[in-house]
C-alpha cells in the first residue's frame, strides 16, 4: 500500500481549477434573506452565512439558534448536508451544538448525503471513534466523487491515519486522480531526508512544472529553498520566469540562492549573478530586494551613482516611497524616516501612520517633536473610522510593552472600542489576547459574547474564573448549571467533572455524589458518554479511592451500552465482568462466549482473555479457571498471534520458556518475545533477564532500557545495576543513582521503592565511584526502605558512630 502512495506523488499531479468570476454578493438584501430564512429557507440561511458573515456575527448567532427548529425531514438533504456543515464547523457556538449539527448531519446521511457522510466520518475520526469511520467508509467508499476522495484522503492525513489513507490513495488511482497538492506538498517535506528519496522529488518536481500553475511552483521552491535544496528551488524559479518574466520574487529568491551558494550541492556563491537578479527584483517594486540593493549600493564607492539612482527612482513613485522610509529607518536616519512616514501618513497609508503612532519617548532623551508626532496619528487612529488600522494598531501596540507603559489610557480606549464588536470570532480573539496579562479585560470580551449566546466564550470564562490569578467557583459553578440546565450536554460532562475533581487549588472538596447525580441524569436520557463515564467509575480496578463505587450499578450501565452499540470491546467487557464477577455472578463459561465474539468482530486482545481462562501463575494463585488446560490456552494465544497481539506473543513465550504444555524451548521463546518486546515490557523484561543470566550485558542492557523506558520500576533498577558495575555499558555510579532515584519516585509502579531506597543508601555508605561517602544521607535511604537488609546495614553506621 505504501507503494501505491509513492507511485501517486511520481506519476500523478492534480492540476489546477480555473478561478470562475464568482459572485461577491448576493442578489437578495440582508433583510429580504432574514425574511426567507424564516419562513424556513434553507437556500437564504446558506446565503446569509456566505456573504454577511452568519453565524459569525452577533445577530447572525442568534438568528441561527432560531432557525435550527425549522430544518425538518422534508427538506433536501444536499441542502441540509451545506447547513449542517455550518452548524457543524460552529459548533461550539450554539448550545448543545455538537449534536445539533450531528442530528442535521444524519439526517442528510440518511436520505442519502455522501456529503454528510463524508463530514460525519471526519467527526468521528476525530473524536477517535475508529470503529464507526471505518464502518461508515465501508459503506460509502465504492460511491464517493473524486473530490469526496480527496477530502476523505486530507481528513485521515490531518489525523495522522496513514493506513486509512493510503487505503484512500487505491481509489483515488483508480478514478484516475491525484492527491490534493498540499498533501502532496505535507508528503514531499516528510521524504526530504530520507536516503532513496531523490526519484519522487525529482517527479514532483517534473509534475509541478508540467502544471503551469505559478503559485503551485512557488510554494514549492520556497519549499525547497526553506530546506537547503537550492539546485531544486532554483530549477523551478528559473521555470517561474520562462512563464513569468516579471516575477520580482523569483528572482530575489535566486538572488538569495546565489548570495549564499550551498556546498552540499555544489552551488557556489555568485556575487554577479546575485546581483543580477536582485536589480531585476528590485526594478519590480520588491520590497526586500531594493532595501537589500540600497544597502548594497550605499556602502562602495564603486556603486555610489547606483545608490542615487535608485533612490531617485524610490522618490518619486509613491507607491514605492515607504521602502526608502524603512531604509533610512533601519539606518538610525530618524530625520529623513520620520518626513517620508509623515508624508505617506498624510496620504492615507496605513503603515507609515502605525509606524509613527507607534513612537515611544525615550526615559533619557525625550524628543518633544517625536512626542507630538506620535501623538498626532494616535489621536488620527483613535477617531478614524476604519477598523481595519485600529485592530492592525492595537495587535501591535499591545505586544509591545514599552508601548503599553507609555500609554496605557491610549490602550484602554482602543480595547473599549472593540467591545463594541459584533463579531462572536473577533470577541473571543480580543479576549485570549488579553487573558494572561489582563484577565479583566478578557472576562468583558467573553462576558459580551457569553451574554450574547456564545456557549464557547460562557464555557472560556469558566477556565478563567477558575484560574489561579482569579480563582471564583462560584461563579464557575453558576455558569455550568445555567448550561446544563437549558440543555447543554458539554456543559453538562463538565459540570459533573467539576463536582468530583475540583482544582486542587482551591478551598473545594470533591462531591462525588453530586457528580455521580448529573452523569446518572445524563444516562437515563441514553447519553452514552454519560454512561461509560459511570461504567469508568463503578468498575475501575485502579479507583479503590472512589467513596461511591457500586458494581452492581457499574454493570447496568456496562449492559446498556451493550444492548445499544454491541461494538467489538463491549462484547469483550461483558466477557471481562462475567470473568471476574464485577458486578454479576462469575460466570466463566459466558465470560468465554463473550470473548469469542469479541475476537471473531476483530477485538484481537480477546484471544488473550481466553487464554487466561485455561492458564495461571503464581502471582494469581486464587483465580478461577474453566480448567487448567495449557494446549486449550496455547491454541487461544496462537490465534491472538495470527492477528499481531503482543501481549499474545509474550505469553506464548513464558509457555515456552518455562515448560507450561509444551516442552522447554528458547529457540523458539526468543523470537516470540523479541517480536513483542518493542510494545510489552514483559517481554522485553524476559529477554533482558535471559541475556543477563547468559553474560550477555550490551543485550541486557538494551532491553532492561526498554524495560523502564515503558514505567517498569524492577528493570529500572537493573538498569542503574548495570551502569554501577559497568555491564554493557561504561561504569557511571552517579547515572545509576538516578536511575535508582527514578524507579523510587515511580507514580504508577511502587513495587520497587524499598530495593530503590536500599541500593542509594549502599552507595552513599561505602561511597562507590565518584559519590563520596556519606553516612548522614546513606541513612536517610535506609530508613525510606523497609528491605530486610536495609536494617543490617542501618545498624552497621549506627556501630561506627559509637
Amino acid at each position: 500500500m505504501k507503494k501505491i502512495l509513492s507511485l501517486i506523488l511520481v506519476f500523478l499531479f492534480l492540476t489546477g481549477c480555473a478561478v470562475n468570476n464568482l459572485p461577491t454578493e448576493s442578489k437578495y438584501s440582508k433583510e429580504t434573506l432574514i425574511k426567507k430564512a424564516n419562513n424556513g429557507d434553507i437556500t437564504a440561511m446558506l446565503e446569509l452565512a456566505k456573504y454577511y458573515k452568519y453565524p459569525e456575527v452577533i445577530e447572525g448567532l442568534q438568528y441561527f439558534d432560531k432557525w435550527y427548529a425549522s430544518i425538518d425531514e422534508k427538506d433536501d438533504p444536499l441542502l441540509v448536508a451545506q447547513i449542517a456543515d455550518i452548524y457543524y464547523t460552529y459548533n461550539d457556538m450554539f448550545l448543545d451544538g455538537e449534536n445539533k449539527a450531528l442530528k442535521l448531519l444524519n439526517q442528510a446521511a440518511n436520505q442519502g448525503s455522501l456529503e454528510a457522510k463524508v463530514t460525519l466520518i471526519k467527526h468521528y475520526v476525530t473524536t477517535y471513534k475508529i470503529y464507526e469511520a471505518k464502518k461508515l467508509e465501508e459503506e460509502i467508499i465504492d460511491k464517493l466523487s473524486l473530490e469526496q476522495l480527496q477530502n476523505l484522503y486530507t481528513i485521515y492525513t490531518d489525523k495522522y491515519r496513514r493506513i486509512e489513507a493510503e487505503k484512500v490513495v487505491s481509489y483515488i488511482v483508480e478514478r484516475g486522480g491525484s492527491l490534493p497538492f498540499d498533501e502532496q506538498m505535507k508528503e514531499i517535506k516528510s521524504i526530504f531526508f530520507k536516503v532513496d528519496s531523490q526519484e519522487k522529488i525529482e517527479a514532483f518536481i517534473s509534475n509541478v512544472i508540467k502544471t503551469q500553475d505559478i503559485e503551485k511552483m512557488s510554494n514549492a521552491a520556497d519549499l525547497f529553498k526553506d530546506k537547503y535544496r537550492f539546485q531544486e528551488a532554483s530549477t523551478i524559479y528559473e521555470e517561474i520566469l520562462k512563464l513569468d518574466t516579471n516575477n520580482a520574487n523569483a528572482y530575489f529568491k535566486l538572488s538569495t540562492i546565489y548570495a549564499n551558494g550551498n556546498s552540499r550541492q555544489n552551488i557556489k556563491k555568485d556575487v554577479e549573478k546575485a546581483e543580477e537578479y536582485l536589480e531585476k527584483a528590485a526594478a519590480l517594486n520588491h520590497e526586500e530586494a531594493t532595501l537589500e540593493l540600497l544597502k548594497a549600493y550605499s556602502q562602495n564607492r564603486e556603486t555610489v551613482n547606483k545608490y542615487f539612482k535608485l533612490k531617485h527612482k524610490i522618490e518619486k513613485n509613491p507607491e514605492t516611497l515607504l521602502l526608502l522610509a524603512k531604509y533610512y529607518k533601519k539606518k538610525r536616519q530618524t530625520e529623513k524616516a520620520d518626513a517620508i512616514f509623515d508624508k505617506l501618513a498624510t496620504l492615507g497609508n496605513q503603515e507609515a501612520i502605525i509606524d509613527l503612532a507607534l513612537r515611544i519617548p525615550s526615559r533619557y532623551y525625550f524628543n518633544p517633536e517625536e512626542y507630538v508626532i506620535s501623538q498626532k496619528w494616535q489621536k488620527y487612529i483613535f477617531e478614524s473610522k476604519d477598523d481595519e488600522l485600529k485592530t492592525n494598531f492595537l495587535d501591535k501596540a499591545t505586544k509591545n510593552y514599552s508601548f503599553k507603559t507609555a500609554f496605557p489610557d491610549l490602550i484602554e480606549k482602543l480595547n473599549e472600542e472593540k467591545l463594541a464588536s459584533n463579531n462572536i470570532i473577533e470577541l473571543r480573539e480580543f479576549a485570549q489576547k488579553n487573558r494572561y496579562n489582563n484577565p479583566e479585560l478578557s472576562i468583558k470580551f467573553y462576558e459580551k459574547a457569553s451574554k450574547a449566546g456564545d456557549i464557547k466564550s460562557s464555557l472560556e470564562l469558566i477556565n478563567i474564573y477558575i484560574g489561579r490569578k482569579v480563582k471564583k467557583y462560584a461563579e464557575a459553578e453558576k455558569i455550568l448549571i445555567n448550561l446544563s440546565q437549558k440543555g447543554d450536554v458539554k456543559a453538562t460532562y463538565r459540570l459533573a467533572d467539576f463536582y468530583m475533581n475540583p482544582p486542587y487549588y482551591m478551598d473545594e472538596k470533591p462531591n462525588h455524589e453530586k457528580g455521580l447525580a448529573v452523569y446518572e441524569e445524563l444516562a437515563e436520557k441514553g447519553d452514552i458518554k454519560a454512561m461509560e463515564k459511570l461504567l469508568n467509575y463503578h468498575l475501575c480496578n485502579s479507583c479503590k479511592e472512589s467513596p461511591k463505587q457500586d458494581e452492581v450499578k457499574g454493570f447496568y450501565y456496562l449492559k446498556k451500552l451493550f444492548e445499544i452499540r454491541k461494538t467489538p470491546r463491549d462484547y469483550a467487557s461483558m466477557g471481562w465482568s462475567y470473568n471476574y464477577g464485577k458486578g454479576v455472578e462469575q460466570d466463566l463459561l459466558k465470560a468465554e462466549e463473550y470473548y469469542l465474539l469479541a475476537a471473531q468482530k476483530g477485538y484481537y486482545a480477546a484471544y488473550y482473555n481466553l487464554a487466561w481462562l485455561y492458564y495461571k501463575d503464581d502471582r494469581f494463585k486464587d483465580l478461577k479457571l474453566i480448567r487448567l488446560d495449557y494446549l486449550k490456552a496455547k491454541e487461544y494465544l496462537e490465534k491472538g498471534i495470527e492477528k499481531h497481539h503482543y501481549e499474545s506473543m509474550n505469553l506464548l513465550g513464558v509457555f515456552y520458556k518455562d515448560g507450561l504444555g509444551v516442552k522447554k524451548d528458547m529457540t523458539k521463546a526468543i523470537p516470540l518475545f523479541e517480536k513483542a518486546a518493542y510494545y510489552d515490557k514483559y517481554a522485553a523484561i524476559h529477554l533482558a533477564k535471559y541475556y543477563k543470566e547468559k553474560k550477555d550485558y550490551k543485550n541486557a542492557f538494551k532491553y532492561f532500557k526498554i524495560g523502564k523506558d515503558k514505567g517498569d520500576a524492577a528493570a529500572e533498577i537493573e538498569f542503574g545495576i548495570l551502569h554501577e558495575k559497568g555491564l554493557g555499558t561504561e561504569k557511571n555510579v552517579e547515572e545509576a543513582v538516578k536511575y535508582y532515584q527514578r524507579a523510587y519516585e515511580n507514580y504508577y509502579d511502587k513495587s520497587q521503592k524499598d530495593v530503590a531506597a536500599y541500593n542509594i543508601g549502599l552507595v552513599y555508605h561505602y561511597g562507590k565511584g565518584k559519590v563520596k561517602k556519606d553516612l548522614e544521607k546513606a541513612k536517610s535511604w535506609y530508613l525510606k526502605s523497609k528491605h530486610s537488609k536495609a536494617k543490617i546495614e542501618l545498624e552497621k553506621i549506627e556501630k561506627l558512630k559509637k
